[in-house]
């Protein structure tokens, strides 16, 4: 068993673990692809795009309809006097708010299709009910179309009755009596209408304006006309964003509501535009986009199951840090017991006297070792003065004392004890100087 886990690849899963979990962290991508369908400002022939749409209203607007490159942050309000302006919007800030009036005031028609407002501008128009676009669940919307829970609108010119599924119906308004409302939602089943601002903290709002206001405010709007001016201009806002949309202008029930959305400002050339929306120092960089690891954490079993997998990579990892190997214990070199050899022999030698003995096997291993490394040999006599020729060239040393020694080391008649000590010692010496 030790064995099979001293194989696992524990750094390659790791590695693998790590890498994954930062790109799920970095990651900007939503993890629901029916998520980024909530938006109005969404983009693409998914079912909340608006790719068909616009297809479809290029063919439809008598004037013209193309979309704009540019964001509405960009417009030159003197631009447009005789113009009619589309504008998608996530959300609506007091910059765009203060465009749209300057927009209005020059002549322009604008249609803004949105449902949130940052705070009252003092259209006279506020959103009331449930933010249910911000939340949007495809998982219920599913359910809904399947047991076909609905909500009815009515479009007050002519007290035609349109229906639409509760998710898609949202941003309910309210309406002072200053404003004309368009269209009428009506036998509402899922939306709360007549809370309170201040208990849904929708709106940062002045409260004494409000109340003032509140008695003869209208609820249940979903298109109504704000303003409009002797210039032709004229400012219409829709709260149903995920009807003017591809799944809206291809439902049989609902391309008669968005064809008469459209035709408010079918007069003049109409021009489709995005609202980029700048958000503060310390705002959620989109209230539609979460990244993969909020969205594990967010979820208890897809937690649990994350730090159960993160719990035992970090108990495999603490067993294979152990020591695989046993300690090796430091080994010591070995000592050179060459000299004391050396001396324990001397030492028999010279207790036993036997010093022509001790003489005689010096002057062979003095031979042996000239023949090793000069491969000359002192026994033959006749070759005495090359030998002794070729010492002193490597010794450096007399040839007279060369020769002196090589002839007394072969006699080795000793009459004193001193005279092998001197002819050992002569010995050395020439092979120390080799």
């Amino acid at each position: 068993m030790r064995d099979r886990m001293n194989r696992l690849p524990v750094l390659p899963m790791l590695v693998f673990v790590a890498v994954t979990m930062l790109l799920m962290a970095c990651s900007g991508s939503k993890y629901d692809k029916w998520d980024r369908w909530r938006t109005p400002a969404a983009e693409g022939d998914d079912p909340f795009g608006h790719d068909i749409f616009d297809g479809i209203m290029s063919e439809a607007m008598p004037k013209g309809y193309h979309v704009a490159e540019e964001p509405f942050n960009m417009v030159k309000p003197s631009e447009w006097s005789d113009k009619a302006i589309l504008v998608t919007a996530d959300k609506v800030d007091s910059e765009t708010a203060c465009r749209i009036d300057t927009l209005v005031d020059q002549g322009c028609k604008v249609l803004l299709v949105t449902d949130d407002f940052v705070s009252y501008f003092g259209w006279g128009v506020w959103f009331s009910g449930s933010y249910t676009a911000k939340e949007f669940d495809f998982y219920l919307f599913k359910r809904q179309i399947k047991e076909g829970l609905k909500s009815s609108f009515t479009w007050c010119a002519d007290s035609t009755v349109y229906d639409a599924y509760e998710s898609l119906v949202t941003g309910v308004m309210k309406t002072t009596g200053d404003v004309e409302v368009l269209a009428q939602l009506g036998g509402m089943d899922a939306l709360v209408l007549n809370e309170s601002l201040e208990e849904n903290e929708l709106l940062e709002v002045n409260n004494e304006y409000m109340e003032e206001e509140e008695n003869k405010a209208s609820d249940g709007a979903l298109v109504a006309k704000v303003k409009s001016n002797r210039r032709g201009g004229a400012f219409y806002i829709v709260s149903t964003p995920l009807l003017m949309t591809n799944y809206g202008i291809l439902d049989s029930n609902l391309s008669s509501y968005v064809s008469r959305v459209m035709a408010l400002i079918a007069d003049r050339p109409v021009t489709r535009m995005r609202v980029v929306y700048q958000h503060k120092a310390g705002e959620n960089a989109s209230d539609n986009e979460s990244s993969s690891l909020k969205y594990f954490l967010s979820q208890p079993a897809l937690r649990a199951a994350l730090y159960i997998v993160l719990a035992l990579l970090l108990l495999l990892t603490f067993f294979r840090a152990r020591r695989r190997q046993r300690v090796i214990p430091v080994y010591k070199e070995p000592a050179n017991h060459s000299l004391e050899f050396v001396q324990i022999v001397g030492n028999i030698y010279c207790s036993r006297g036997d010093y022509q003995n001790l003489l005689s096997m010096k002057y062979l291993y003095f031979a042996e070792e000239l023949r090793r490394r000069l491969m000359i040999d002192i026994n033959d006599r006749d070759a005495d003065p090359q030998n002794v020729y070729l010492l002193v060239n490597k010794t450096g040393l007399d040839a007279e004392f060369i020769q002196k020694t090589v002839n007394d080391a072969r006699i080795q008649i000793l009459s004193e004890d001193e005279e092998a000590l001197d002819i050992i010692d002569r010995m050395n010496k020439i092979l120390k100087a080799l």
